[in-house]
């Protein structure tokens, strides 16, 4: 405990992860390293009590008191030109713009990392996330449900874990890659058009 409480009080480039309780009246950070950590962010994700993960909150504010999201923090630290472009957008939610598949990320088991030290090479320069992997493509420790999630009808099983949601954040946040989503006027102008069209060719 005294060297993970050294760390995060003395490193400005590692973010802790904490739990958000989300209150009517307040939110509440959770976790005893929260006090000492120079940079850190909110694992919580939008909609995880039930149903998809599709969105996710940059940061939340509550009577004066404002936290950002694991992502964002982590986001502000590796490139902190990106950041601001998020910040900008002043959006209460983002859409999530899922580009990647957990396999599309490299993943290293602790265990072999600790035993070879020439794996920190792989790391230079890297974006580091640890977090909980499961070994067993059945386990639903940590899992969420996604729009990739390749089921979509039936009994379905989550299919990724949190770890690589916030991976895929972080990506959409280095990449400036929003999903834009089309003005009303336009969807009703389009609808009027096919309409107009179908009524033309089709009823006489």
């Amino acid at each position: 405990d005294a060297e993970l409480k050294q760390l995060f009080s003395s490193s400005p480039k590692v973010v802790l992860a904490y739990k958000l309780i989300v209150d009517k009246e307040k939110l509440l950070p959770e976790g005893f390293l929260y006090p000492l950590a120079k940079q850190k962010g909110y694992a919580n994700f939008v909609g995880e009590e039930g149903g998809s993960i599709r969105y996710f909150a940059a940061s939340m504010e509550k009577k004066n008191e404002k936290f950002e999201s694991f992502s964002s923090a982590v986001a502000q630290v590796a490139f902190p030109e990106k950041y601001q472009k998020l910040i900008e957008r002043n959006k209460i939610t983002e859409q999530v713009n899922f580009t990647r598949t957990p396999d599309k990320y490299i993943v290293i088991d602790g265990m072999e990392y600790l035993e070879n030290v020439n794996a920190a090479v792989s790391l230079n320069n890297k974006i580091v996330l640890i977090g909980f992997v499961a070994n067993n493509v059945n386990s639903i420790e940590d899992k969420h449900f996604t729009p990739l999630n390749k089921k979509s009808v039936g009994k379905m099983t989550p299919d990724m874990e949190g770890i690589f949601i916030h991976a895929n954040i972080l990506s959409m946040i280095r990449d400036v890659d929003y999903i834009k989503k089309t003005p009303v006027w336009i969807n009703w102008l389009i609808a009027s058009l096919l309409c107009w069209i179908h009524m033309s060719l089709f009823i006489r």
